[in-house]
């Protein structure tokens, strides 16, 4: 994010950010908005700065400041305007707090982007009801509004994130990047634009916003690539699924293992990475989540497991989440063994657990993968596929053996 942004007719926005601005995801500590009551004599020219501050029946101030999730309002650069604006929550906000009347109590409606949609007030002074709507381009950009919207009751609307308006600046607030609206594009360089060479370092979300999200401005998450869901007539890989997790995803369906994992929760009809399903089967009215982090690398909200993978099977929901890590493995053969990891050393209790039946914990899981458990099911499972993926392509030998002394080291304290 630029720390000046500097206005032909004289006008300024200033930022200030943490001391470590990438690692810190972004985060903005204020900004200061400058705005001339005076016109210049003569506008700036492209590339020229002048500094700014406060000057009665000149330049006006008023400004932000951002500690956690409360926000503060500066005027004038005085100390003494300084007073506390809004206090952020899950649901939306409260201001007023120091009002007599108040604190006023706001719950944000979001859509499936988390765009916000409407601002609802809380009973009490003024009367509860809806204080701004907002409609959106697919780009983002606010569509024009009439006196009953409200635009400014408060900023934050696409994906949540803050639009600043002032001085015609129409720019998002992505904490890493800004976003222009207007034309689709980041208004700066990607930080990370060496780990995705193959798109512009200005594109939002790869230019596919209907498969991607981009939560700060520096990682693309790819939200949900495969997703058998018993309401659903057809189900296919997505638009957007890596093309070696589709790859590995071939392979493992090629196998007896693999195919029978899958084929516990397909509809008749249902196809996944070319393969066709011609029945029923026995979970399809349960729901099976793959979810692709191909292209993330966020760690605050997406924490790999040293397997690259993590399965989780939640018999009230009746659902089975599977999450692959894709970004951090190498090939298909790393990512197809890693979903016969959680296809059969964990998966294979999917049909028991979501039946209410007690199964083996992750440990023992992982202890049978260790040492070789032909006891173990989920271990069985899991080497028989390997057999028929090493029989088909050789490189799956070297995979499987380099994920054999890792499991030996990462799982030696499994008592």
């Amino acid at each position: 994010m630029p720390d000046t942004i500097q206005f032909g007719t004289g006008n300024q926005i200033i930022n200030r950010y943490a001391a470590s601005r990438w690692l810190s995801g972004g985060r903005k500590l204020g900004t200061e908005y400058f705005t001339r009551v005076t016109n210049l004599a003569v506008p700036l020219i492209t590339g020229q700065v002048i500094n700014q501050t406060y000057t009665i029946n000149t330049i006006n101030q008023n400004g932000t400041v951002y500690i956690d999730n409360k926000e503060y309002t500066t005027l004038n650069g005085n100390p003494a305007l300084t007073a506390i604006n809004r206090v952020h929550n899950a649901e939306g906000y409260a201001d007023n707090l120091l009002n007599p009347y108040g604190p006023f109590y706001y719950y944000d409606r979001k859509d499936h982007l988390g765009n916000i949609r409407e601002v609802w007030r809380a009973a009490g002074f003024p009367p509860a009801g809806t204080v701004q709507y907002t409609q959106y381009y697919p780009s983002g950009l606010p569509w024009a509004s009439n006196s009953i919207d409200n635009p400014i009751t408060q900023p934050y609307k696409y994906n949540g994130k803050e639009f600043v308006e002032m001085n015609g600046y129409d720019t998002y607030d992505y904490g890493a990047r800004g976003y222009y609206p207007a034309m689709g594009r980041f208004t700066s360089m990607d930080p990370l634009a060496e780990k995705y060479y193959s798109l512009s370092p200005y594109a939002y979300c790869a230019d596919n916003p209907i498969n991607f999200i981009d939560p700060n401005g520096k990682w693309i998450k790819l939200s949900e690539a495969v997703k058998y869901n018993y309401n659903s007539t057809e189900v296919e890989t997505k638009k957007g699924i890596s093309n070696d997790l589709r790859g590995a995803l071939e392979d493992v369906l090629s196998t007896p293992e693999g195919c029978a994992f899958f084929a516990q929760f397909a509809k008749k009809r249902d196809r996944i990475a070319g393969h066709t399903f011609e029945k029923d089967g026995d979970l399809s009215n349960k729901t099976l989540d793959v979810i692709d982090y191909s292209f993330s690398e966020e760690t605050s909200n997406v924490k790999p497991s040293p397997d690259a993978g993590s399965t989780e099977i939640d018999p009230k929901k009746g659902t089975v989440t599977m999450r692959l890590y894709t970004y951090q493995l190498k090939n298909k053969e790393e990512i197809a063994e890693t979903v016969d990891h959680e296809t059969q050393d964990h998966g294979y209790k999917a049909n028991d657990k979501l039946n209410g039946k007690k199964v083996t914990s992750e440990d023992e899981d992982h202890k049978a993968l260790r040492d070789k458990d032909m006891t173990h099911p989920g271990y069985k499972g899991y080497n028989s596929m390997k057999n028929h993926l090493e029989k088909n392509n050789k490189q799956y030998k070297k995979t499987f053996k380099e994920r054999e002394d890792y499991y030996k080291e990462e799982y030696k304290d499994i008592k």
